[in-house]
């Protein structure tokens, strides 16, 4: 006789919980990009020229290629190779950030850096940029500046004498190098106004460094017919020594005023009872028109000049 069979039971709502799978994808930060900088590409470890008192900005292309809405940083640091005695300040770098980049949508963002207007020609800023996704490393990337030269001069007076006696002066001026890089002026010199004027300079003004400044001693004679009130003018031109860095400044010169006179007697100084007008010659030796005062001295008793309230007589010469 075959033993009853035995029947086992499985519910449908069982057999789902055996089956059933919970998948989950992982969060994937993900992001392509494209960096842009002077007009094209950005070249990575590239070297960039710059003048001092500039900002370097580079624009990124950041596109979400991640599974979730993501959000990205870009975080720029810098170090500095600094020429001579560069003492500049004021270097920096500015990164950017942005939130809520859906997948397969782009975000522009910028790093700029700023460079210092005091900054020598030759001096390197190294600037590294890494690119975050909620602190996880996307990219990275690295370019320099170097800072181009910029050549310039100025020249002061402030304490200068600018009188010049007739038989010639010394002027002291002061060169300032007003240019990011070491190097020599060239001095170009000359008087308008009237001929004859004579200016001897130095053979050669020393190498200044950036900020650094040294007298320029002229000597300077006026002519002989030089007259005081009338002003001329000294003409200053410096230079590099490629011609480069061009500064011209105009100084008024004048000659410092000389009073001297002479007088002299034409002949006897004969006086009737009546009177009588002595010739008495008067010569201005100096530069300048002026206004001579005379005063009749020790007249022997009973004589007198023509004006008894005053005996004081002027003249123009």
């Amino acid at each position: 006789r075959r033993p009853p069979r035995s029947t086992h039971c499985i519910s449908s709502a069982a057999s789902d919980v055996y089956k059933r799978q919970l998948l989950q994808a992982r969060q994937d930060h993900r992001w392509g990009f494209e960096a842009l900088a002077d007009g094209g590409s950005l070249v990575e470890g590239g070297y960039y020229s710059i003048d001092p008192g500039s900002v370097f900005s580079v624009e990124f292309i950041g596109t979400n290629e991640g599974n979730l809405v993501d959000s990205l940083e870009l975080q720029a640091n810098y170090n500095l190779s600094l020429v001579g005695n560069d003492g500049s300040t004021g270097w920096s770098t500015e990164g950017g950030s942005v939130e809520g980049v859906g997948v397969n949508e782009s975000a522009w963002l910028f790093v700029n850096a700023t460079i210092p207007a005091d900054a020598w020609n030759g001096s390197i800023m190294h600037v590294s940029v890494s690119a975050q996704a909620q602190g996880e490393a996307m990219d990275s990337f690295n370019f320099s500046l170097e800072i181009n030269r910029v050549p310039g001069w100025a020249l002061y007076a402030d304490e200068a004498n600018l009188e010049i006696a007739p038989s010639g002066s010394q002027v002291e001026l002061t060169v300032a190098q007003m240019g990011n890089a070491d190097s020599r002026p060239y001095p170009t010199i000359w008087v308008s106004g009237e001929n004859g004027w004579s200016v001897e300079q130095p053979d050669l003004l020393p190498v200044l460094s950036p900020g650094e400044t040294a007298p320029l001693i002229l000597n300077i004679t006026p002519p002989e017919s030089a007259q005081h009130g009338r002003a001329v003018e000294l003409n200053i031109r410096l230079r590099d020594g490629d011609g480069n860095g061009e500064t011209e400044i105009t100084l008024p010169l004048r000659v410092a005023i000389i009073r001297d006179f002479e007088m002299s007697s034409i002949e006897g100084w004969v006086v009737s009872e009546s009177g009588g007008f002595p010739i008495v010659e008067l010569l201005n030796l100096g530069n300048a028109p002026s206004t001579i005062s005379l005063q009749v001295l020790s007249l022997p008793c009973l004589l007198y000049t023509s004006d008894a309230a005053d005996d004081m007589q002027c003249v123009d010469l």
